[in-house]
């Protein structure tokens, strides 16, 4: 168990993120690269975390075929966020098809392998807030989120041995 630990389990195949829309109309139009400025104050978060010896984890859900907003999500922003630091996993159900109950606990967070909220969204899939559980309920997050870190795979590994979903002539 380390101080300041983060994880997110995120099971959804797409986000209603207002912030992402110009990035992701960008990567569907084929730009070479993202180009909003939004995300650097949190990629300087995440580098001065880390130095501090915080974790900031994220294992995500997924299913193959990858929808167009997790292609973009992978190549556009997972990819900086571990260069920034965060350790990022990847559990995928056509792999590991007896994890597919972790899928249906939804998104969540798990702060100091103890406290847990739930992410809540709207029929958008627009981010509507967190809403806490109680302690003698978070033993089961902390547990399904822990087993969902274990089976993961890194992100960058599970990336190489996909290429298919990376945009031609983006590399790995």
């Amino acid at each position: 168990m380390s101080p300041g630990d983060m994880l997110r389990i995120q099971t959804l195949d797409r986000y209603g993120v207002p912030s992402d829309d110009a990035d992701f109309a960008g990567y569907l139009e084929g730009a070479p690269a993202p180009t909003s400025p939004y995300r650097e104050p949190f990629f300087e978060e995440l580098r001065a975390g880390v130095a501090a010896k915080m974790r900031w984890r994220n294992l995500h859900v997924i299913r193959q075929p990858l929808s167009d907003y997790l292609r973009y999500a992978f190549e556009w922003v997972y990819t900086y966020s571990c260069e920034a630091g965060q350790e990022i996993r990847i559990l995928d159900l056509d792999e590991q098809p007896t994890a597919a109950v972790l899928q249906r606990t939804g998104d969540f967070w798990v702060v100091e392998h103890q406290h847990v909220a739930l992410v809540r969204y709207d029929d958008q899939r627009r981010h509507q807030g967190e809403v806490a559980v109680e302690d003698t309920s978070a033993t089961g997050y902390v547990a399904a989120g822990e087993l969902a870190w274990h089976l993961g795979v890194p992100f960058a590994d599970w990336w190489a041995a996909h290429p298919q979903y990376r945009r031609a002539g983006q590399a790995a």
